[in-house]
């Protein structure tokens, strides 16, 4: 089954795509950028699940957000004007 088949699949409740597609990322199965890829061209509540998609998974598997977290010398890589635009 793929993401989009699990949208399609009406008779799948919001609480159970949460807890497949966050077993996909914590599994490996599915990576968190498809997923995020996947969740800008849907609609509001198909976002919230993707996003509680993620929330499972990393509760489960907290090593996962790590990941995708800036480390410190990718965010002390960022040109100054960024900082100073950002706090305008």
């Amino acid at each position: 089954m793929t993401i989009e088949q699990i949208f399609q699949d009406k008779v799948i409740k919001a609480k159970a795509k949460v807890s497949t597609i966050g077993q996909w990322l914590a599994n490996g199965e599915l990576p968190v950028e498809e997923l995020l890829a996947f969740a800008e061209k849907q609609k509001a509540a198909d976002k919230a699940t993707c996003i509680e998609a993620v929330e499972y998974a990393t509760k489960t598997t907290p090593a996962l957000a790590d990941e995708h977290l800036p480390t410190p010398r990718a965010i002390r890589s960022l040109q100054p004007f960024v900082w100073i635009t950002a706090f305008r």
